[in-house]
Protein backbone atom coordinates (compact mmCIF):
# COMPACT_ATOMS: atom_id res chain seq x y z
CA UNK A 1 0.00 0.00 0.00
CA UNK A 2 1.39 3.43 -0.95
CA UNK A 3 2.60 5.40 2.14
CA UNK A 4 0.43 8.45 1.42
CA UNK A 5 -2.71 6.39 0.88
CA UNK A 6 -1.99 4.40 4.06
CA UNK A 7 -1.57 7.67 5.97
CA UNK A 8 -4.80 8.90 4.46
CA UNK A 9 -6.78 5.89 5.66
CA UNK A 10 -5.36 6.19 9.16
CA UNK A 11 -6.10 9.89 9.44
CA UNK A 12 -9.64 9.22 8.25
CA UNK A 13 -10.00 6.73 11.05
CA UNK A 14 -8.86 9.44 13.46
CA UNK A 15 -11.63 11.71 12.19
CA UNK A 16 -14.37 9.11 12.31
CA UNK A 17 -13.44 7.75 15.73
CA UNK A 18 -13.04 11.15 17.39
CA UNK A 19 -15.84 13.21 15.89
CA UNK A 20 -17.70 13.30 19.20
CA UNK A 21 -14.72 14.40 21.33
CA UNK A 22 -15.34 17.76 23.00
CA UNK A 23 -11.94 19.17 21.98
CA UNK A 24 -10.30 18.18 18.72
CA UNK A 25 -7.29 20.45 18.53
CA UNK A 26 -4.04 20.95 16.67
CA UNK A 27 -0.87 22.92 17.35
CA UNK A 28 0.43 25.20 14.57
CA UNK A 29 4.12 26.13 14.74
CA UNK A 30 5.05 29.75 13.95
CA UNK A 31 6.64 29.08 10.52
CA UNK A 32 3.17 28.71 9.02
CA UNK A 33 2.41 32.40 9.59
CA UNK A 34 4.92 33.58 6.99
CA UNK A 35 3.62 31.32 4.25
CA UNK A 36 0.20 32.14 2.80
CA UNK A 37 -0.13 28.85 0.85
CA UNK A 38 0.57 26.99 4.10
CA UNK A 39 -2.08 29.07 5.85
CA UNK A 40 -4.61 28.06 3.20
CA UNK A 41 -3.60 24.40 3.64
CA UNK A 42 -4.11 24.82 7.36
CA UNK A 43 -7.61 26.24 6.94
CA UNK A 44 -8.62 23.42 4.61
CA UNK A 45 -7.18 20.74 6.88
CA UNK A 46 -8.85 22.28 9.92
CA UNK A 47 -12.23 21.86 8.26
CA UNK A 48 -11.48 18.39 6.91
CA UNK A 49 -10.35 17.10 10.28
CA UNK A 50 -13.41 18.68 11.92
CA UNK A 51 -11.23 20.42 14.47
CA UNK A 52 -12.64 22.58 17.24
CA UNK A 53 -9.47 24.35 18.42
CA UNK A 54 -6.22 25.67 16.96
CA UNK A 55 -3.18 26.58 19.07
CA UNK A 56 -1.18 28.99 16.89
CA UNK A 57 2.32 29.99 17.97
CA UNK A 58 2.93 33.73 17.94
CA UNK A 59 5.76 34.19 20.48
CA UNK A 60 8.87 32.01 20.72
CA UNK A 61 12.62 32.32 21.38
CA UNK A 62 12.08 35.61 23.17
CA UNK A 63 10.42 37.43 20.28
CA UNK A 64 7.06 38.07 18.66
CA UNK A 65 6.23 36.68 15.24
CA UNK A 66 3.50 39.27 14.78
CA UNK A 67 3.90 42.97 14.01
CA UNK A 68 4.46 44.95 17.19
CA UNK A 69 5.98 48.44 17.54
CA UNK A 70 9.63 48.44 16.50
CA UNK A 71 9.26 44.83 15.32
CA UNK A 72 6.69 45.74 12.65
CA UNK A 73 8.89 44.70 9.71
CA UNK A 74 7.52 43.29 6.46
CA UNK A 75 7.87 39.66 7.55
CA UNK A 76 5.96 40.21 10.77
CA UNK A 77 3.36 42.31 8.99
CA UNK A 78 2.69 39.36 6.68
CA UNK A 79 2.47 37.05 9.68
CA UNK A 80 0.08 39.46 11.36
CA UNK A 81 -2.20 39.46 8.31
CA UNK A 82 -2.07 35.67 8.03
CA UNK A 83 -2.88 35.26 11.70
CA UNK A 84 -5.92 37.50 11.27
CA UNK A 85 -6.92 35.38 8.27
CA UNK A 86 -6.73 32.23 10.42
CA UNK A 87 -8.85 33.76 13.18
CA UNK A 88 -11.48 35.09 10.77
CA UNK A 89 -11.82 31.77 8.96
CA UNK A 90 -11.88 29.81 12.21
CA UNK A 91 -14.66 31.92 13.68
CA UNK A 92 -16.71 31.58 10.52
CA UNK A 93 -16.53 27.81 10.98
CA UNK A 94 -17.08 27.66 14.73
CA UNK A 95 -13.43 26.97 15.56
CA UNK A 96 -11.58 28.56 18.49
CA UNK A 97 -8.12 30.06 18.11
CA UNK A 98 -5.69 30.15 21.03
CA UNK A 99 -2.56 32.32 20.80
CA UNK A 100 0.40 30.11 21.73
CA UNK A 101 3.12 31.84 23.77
CA UNK A 102 6.44 30.29 24.85
CA UNK A 103 6.71 32.02 28.20
CA UNK A 104 10.13 31.33 29.72
CA UNK A 105 12.10 29.74 26.89
CA UNK A 106 14.34 32.55 25.70
CA UNK A 107 16.67 31.30 22.98
CA UNK A 108 18.16 28.23 21.30
CA UNK A 109 20.70 27.93 18.52
CA UNK A 110 24.43 27.73 17.92
CA UNK A 111 24.56 31.51 17.35
CA UNK A 112 23.26 34.06 19.83
CA UNK A 113 20.58 36.55 18.66
CA UNK A 114 21.83 39.13 16.15
CA UNK A 115 19.85 42.09 17.51
CA UNK A 116 21.16 43.69 20.69
CA UNK A 117 17.52 44.51 21.49
CA UNK A 118 16.70 40.85 21.95
CA UNK A 119 15.70 39.75 25.46
CA UNK A 120 18.74 37.48 25.55
CA UNK A 121 20.81 40.64 26.10
CA UNK A 122 18.22 42.86 27.76
CA UNK A 123 17.38 40.35 30.52
CA UNK A 124 20.72 38.60 30.89
CA UNK A 125 20.75 38.80 34.68
CA UNK A 126 17.52 36.80 34.70
CA UNK A 127 18.77 33.89 32.55
CA UNK A 128 18.68 30.65 34.53
CA UNK A 129 21.89 28.76 35.24
CA UNK A 130 23.01 25.75 37.24
CA UNK A 131 25.09 26.05 40.43
CA UNK A 132 28.09 24.75 38.45
CA UNK A 133 28.11 27.48 35.79
CA UNK A 134 29.79 30.24 37.77
CA UNK A 135 29.38 33.80 36.50
CA UNK A 136 29.53 32.88 32.80
CA UNK A 137 26.59 31.66 30.77
CA UNK A 138 27.21 28.21 29.28
CA UNK A 139 27.05 28.00 25.51
CA UNK A 140 24.12 26.39 23.72
CA UNK A 141 26.08 23.27 22.74
CA UNK A 142 26.77 22.55 26.40
CA UNK A 143 23.11 23.03 27.33
CA UNK A 144 22.02 20.75 24.51
CA UNK A 145 24.32 18.00 25.77
CA UNK A 146 22.67 18.38 29.16
CA UNK A 147 19.28 17.75 27.54
CA UNK A 148 18.07 21.36 27.78
CA UNK A 149 16.20 23.16 24.98
CA UNK A 150 18.25 26.33 25.39
CA UNK A 151 18.20 29.39 27.62
CA UNK A 152 15.31 30.17 29.97
CA UNK A 153 14.16 33.30 31.77
CA UNK A 154 13.64 33.29 35.52
CA UNK A 155 9.90 33.56 36.34
CA UNK A 156 10.87 36.30 38.80
CA UNK A 157 11.63 38.67 35.91
CA UNK A 158 8.89 41.34 36.32
CA UNK A 159 9.34 42.73 32.80
CA UNK A 160 8.45 39.39 31.24
CA UNK A 161 5.07 39.35 32.96
CA UNK A 162 4.37 42.94 31.87
CA UNK A 163 5.34 42.04 28.31
CA UNK A 164 3.00 39.05 28.25
CA UNK A 165 0.09 41.07 29.61
CA UNK A 166 0.65 43.73 26.96
CA UNK A 167 0.73 41.01 24.32
CA UNK A 168 -2.49 39.49 25.65
CA UNK A 169 -4.30 42.81 25.35
CA UNK A 170 -3.33 43.13 21.69
CA UNK A 171 -4.25 39.53 20.94
CA UNK A 172 -7.77 39.97 22.30
CA UNK A 173 -8.42 43.54 21.20
CA UNK A 174 -6.82 43.42 17.75
CA UNK A 175 -6.92 39.77 16.72
CA UNK A 176 -9.99 38.70 18.71
CA UNK A 177 -8.55 35.36 19.79
CA UNK A 178 -10.56 33.00 21.95
CA UNK A 179 -7.83 32.12 24.39
CA UNK A 180 -4.21 32.22 25.47
CA UNK A 181 -2.10 29.07 25.38
CA UNK A 182 1.08 29.10 27.47
CA UNK A 183 4.01 26.81 26.71
CA UNK A 184 7.41 26.38 28.36
CA UNK A 185 5.71 27.48 31.53
CA UNK A 186 8.28 25.79 33.73
CA UNK A 187 11.90 25.72 34.80
CA UNK A 188 14.30 24.03 32.35
CA UNK A 189 15.51 21.42 34.85
CA UNK A 190 15.83 20.86 38.58
CA UNK A 191 19.38 22.28 38.62
CA UNK A 192 18.92 25.19 36.19
CA UNK A 193 17.05 27.30 38.71
CA UNK A 194 19.37 30.21 39.53
CA UNK A 195 19.66 33.67 38.00
CA UNK A 196 21.69 36.55 39.35
CA UNK A 197 18.67 38.78 39.92
CA UNK A 198 16.47 35.93 41.12
CA UNK A 199 18.98 34.97 43.81
CA UNK A 200 19.08 38.57 44.96
CA UNK A 201 15.30 38.63 45.36
CA UNK A 202 15.39 35.41 47.37
CA UNK A 203 18.23 36.64 49.60
CA UNK A 204 16.44 39.90 50.38
CA UNK A 205 13.48 37.91 51.68
CA UNK A 206 15.26 34.97 53.32
CA UNK A 207 18.68 36.38 54.30
CA UNK A 208 20.79 33.63 52.73
CA UNK A 209 21.95 32.51 49.31
CA UNK A 210 20.63 29.05 48.36
CA UNK A 211 23.14 28.40 45.56
CA UNK A 212 26.09 27.16 47.71
CA UNK A 213 23.86 24.41 49.13
CA UNK A 214 23.42 22.95 45.63
CA UNK A 215 27.12 22.67 44.82
CA UNK A 216 28.86 19.31 44.84
CA UNK A 217 30.47 18.61 48.22
CA UNK A 218 28.71 21.57 49.83
CA UNK A 219 30.36 22.21 53.24
CA UNK A 220 27.13 22.09 55.23
CA UNK A 221 25.45 19.48 57.43
CA UNK A 222 23.17 17.17 55.42
CA UNK A 223 19.97 18.16 57.33
CA UNK A 224 20.71 21.80 56.57
CA UNK A 225 21.23 21.06 52.86
CA UNK A 226 17.97 19.13 52.72
CA UNK A 227 16.10 21.94 54.48
CA UNK A 228 17.42 24.61 52.10
CA UNK A 229 16.67 22.54 49.00
CA UNK A 230 13.14 21.76 50.18
CA UNK A 231 12.53 25.41 51.06
CA UNK A 232 13.88 26.63 47.74
CA UNK A 233 11.90 24.02 45.78
CA UNK A 234 8.66 25.23 47.36
CA UNK A 235 9.75 28.78 46.58
CA UNK A 236 10.27 27.94 42.89
CA UNK A 237 6.88 26.23 42.60
CA UNK A 238 5.26 29.21 44.30
CA UNK A 239 6.91 31.53 41.78
CA UNK A 240 5.27 29.66 38.91
CA UNK A 241 1.94 29.38 40.69
CA UNK A 242 1.86 33.08 41.53
CA UNK A 243 2.83 34.05 37.98
CA UNK A 244 0.08 31.85 36.54
CA UNK A 245 -2.53 33.06 39.00
CA UNK A 246 -1.74 36.67 38.09
CA UNK A 247 -2.05 35.97 34.35
CA UNK A 248 -5.25 33.99 34.93
CA UNK A 249 -6.88 36.78 36.91
CA UNK A 250 -5.79 39.31 34.31
CA UNK A 251 -7.27 37.32 31.40
CA UNK A 252 -10.55 36.40 33.07
CA UNK A 253 -11.16 39.83 34.58
CA UNK A 254 -10.70 41.66 31.27
CA UNK A 255 -12.11 39.15 28.76
CA UNK A 256 -15.28 37.31 29.67
CA UNK A 257 -15.43 33.84 28.19
CA UNK A 258 -11.72 33.75 27.31
CA UNK A 259 -9.76 30.61 28.07
CA UNK A 260 -6.31 30.13 29.52
CA UNK A 261 -4.57 26.83 28.80
CA UNK A 262 -1.06 25.55 29.50
CA UNK A 263 0.99 22.85 27.76
CA UNK A 264 2.48 20.58 30.43
CA UNK A 265 4.85 17.67 30.88
CA UNK A 266 2.81 14.44 30.68
CA UNK A 267 4.06 12.73 33.84
CA UNK A 268 2.67 14.86 36.66
CA UNK A 269 5.26 13.58 39.15
CA UNK A 270 8.21 14.40 36.87
CA UNK A 271 6.56 17.72 35.97
CA UNK A 272 6.38 18.72 39.62
CA UNK A 273 9.70 17.34 40.89
CA UNK A 274 11.99 18.09 37.95
CA UNK A 275 10.41 21.14 36.34
CA UNK A 276 8.48 22.62 39.31
CA UNK A 277 5.40 22.49 37.10
CA UNK A 278 2.69 21.47 39.56
CA UNK A 279 -0.16 21.32 37.08
CA UNK A 280 -2.36 19.18 39.30
CA UNK A 281 -2.34 22.13 41.74
CA UNK A 282 -3.27 24.50 38.90
CA UNK A 283 -6.27 22.38 38.00
CA UNK A 284 -7.48 21.90 41.56
CA UNK A 285 -7.24 25.63 42.29
CA UNK A 286 -8.74 26.74 38.96
CA UNK A 287 -5.67 28.66 37.84
CA UNK A 288 -6.22 27.36 34.28
CA UNK A 289 -9.21 26.38 32.20
CA UNK A 290 -7.36 23.33 30.87
CA UNK A 291 -3.94 21.77 30.53
CA UNK A 292 -2.68 20.13 27.33
CA UNK A 293 -0.72 17.02 28.25
CA UNK A 294 2.24 16.74 25.88
CA UNK A 295 1.93 12.96 25.83
CA UNK A 296 4.22 12.53 22.84
CA UNK A 297 5.56 9.14 23.96
CA UNK A 298 5.51 6.50 21.18
CA UNK A 299 5.40 3.64 23.72
CA UNK A 300 1.72 2.87 24.29
CA UNK A 301 2.29 1.58 27.83
CA UNK A 302 4.00 4.80 28.92
CA UNK A 303 1.29 6.77 27.12
CA UNK A 304 -1.40 4.90 29.08
CA UNK A 305 0.49 5.31 32.35
CA UNK A 306 0.64 9.09 31.87
CA UNK A 307 -3.10 9.10 31.18
CA UNK A 308 -3.73 7.08 34.33
CA UNK A 309 -1.67 9.49 36.42
CA UNK A 310 -3.54 12.43 34.92
CA UNK A 311 -6.87 10.69 35.62
CA UNK A 312 -5.89 10.40 39.31
CA UNK A 313 -6.07 14.21 39.59
CA UNK A 314 -9.84 13.99 39.19
CA UNK A 315 -10.09 16.78 36.60
CA UNK A 316 -10.47 14.84 33.34
CA UNK A 317 -12.73 17.44 31.73
CA UNK A 318 -9.96 20.01 32.09
CA UNK A 319 -7.27 17.78 30.59
CA UNK A 320 -6.64 17.59 26.83
CA UNK A 321 -4.29 14.83 25.69
CA UNK A 322 -1.61 15.81 23.19
CA UNK A 323 -0.73 13.22 20.55
CA UNK A 324 2.37 13.54 18.36
CA UNK A 325 2.36 12.74 14.64
CA UNK A 326 6.09 13.23 13.99
CA UNK A 327 7.69 10.37 15.90
CA UNK A 328 5.47 7.31 15.54
CA UNK A 329 3.71 5.21 12.89
CA UNK A 330 0.25 6.37 11.87
CA UNK A 331 -1.34 3.26 13.38
CA UNK A 332 -0.08 4.28 16.82
CA UNK A 333 -1.54 7.75 16.40
CA UNK A 334 -4.92 6.21 15.63
CA UNK A 335 -4.67 3.81 18.55
CA UNK A 336 -4.05 6.69 20.95
CA UNK A 337 -6.78 8.93 19.55
CA UNK A 338 -9.26 6.06 19.91
CA UNK A 339 -8.19 5.53 23.51
CA UNK A 340 -8.75 9.22 24.27
CA UNK A 341 -12.11 9.08 22.50
CA UNK A 342 -13.27 6.30 24.83
CA UNK A 343 -11.98 8.04 27.96
CA UNK A 344 -13.44 10.81 30.12
CA UNK A 345 -10.78 13.35 29.13
CA UNK A 346 -11.78 16.60 27.42
CA UNK A 347 -10.33 15.61 24.04
CA UNK A 348 -7.08 15.57 22.13
CA UNK A 349 -4.67 17.87 20.29
CA UNK A 350 -2.38 16.80 17.44
CA UNK A 351 1.23 17.95 17.29
CA UNK A 352 1.45 19.32 14.76
CA UNK A 353 -0.01 20.80 11.58
CA UNK A 354 3.49 21.42 10.26
CA UNK A 355 4.33 17.73 10.39
CA UNK A 356 1.06 16.66 8.79
CA UNK A 357 1.45 19.23 6.02
CA UNK A 358 5.18 18.84 5.41
CA UNK A 359 5.01 15.06 5.04
CA UNK A 360 2.24 15.19 2.48
CA UNK A 361 -0.39 13.76 4.79
CA UNK A 362 -2.74 16.61 4.05
CA UNK A 363 -3.21 15.88 0.37
CA UNK A 364 -4.77 12.47 0.80
CA UNK A 365 -7.53 13.94 2.96
CA UNK A 366 -9.22 15.62 0.01
CA UNK A 367 -10.71 12.33 -1.21
CA UNK A 368 -12.52 11.81 2.10
CA UNK A 369 -14.08 15.26 2.17
CA UNK A 370 -16.91 14.13 -0.09
CA UNK A 371 -17.54 11.16 2.17
CA UNK A 372 -18.11 13.45 5.15
CA UNK A 373 -20.43 15.65 3.15
CA UNK A 374 -22.51 12.58 2.32
CA UNK A 375 -22.78 11.48 5.98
Amino acid sequence: MAPRFRTFLILILIITTSASASVRGMWVVRYTLNNRPQVEKLLLLTTQLKLTDLYVQIWAKGQSYLAAGSQADSERTIADENFSRIVTYAHQHGIKVHAWINVFHLWSGEQNPKSDRHLFYQAKKYILQSPDDGDTLPDYTYLKKKGLEGYFLDPLNPENKKRIKKMIVKLFNHHHVDGIHLDYFRYPDKRYIFSQSGRTVFMLNNYYDPLPFYKAHAPFPLPEIRFVKETFSHYLQRNLNDFLEDISQFVHAKYAGASLTVAVKPDLIVARNRYFQDWSYWLKHNLVDAVLLMNYIPDIDVFKRNMALAHSVGKDQKIIIGVSTYNQPEAQVVQKVKRIHHSTFAGYALFSFNDISDTGKRWVLQYQLNKFQQN
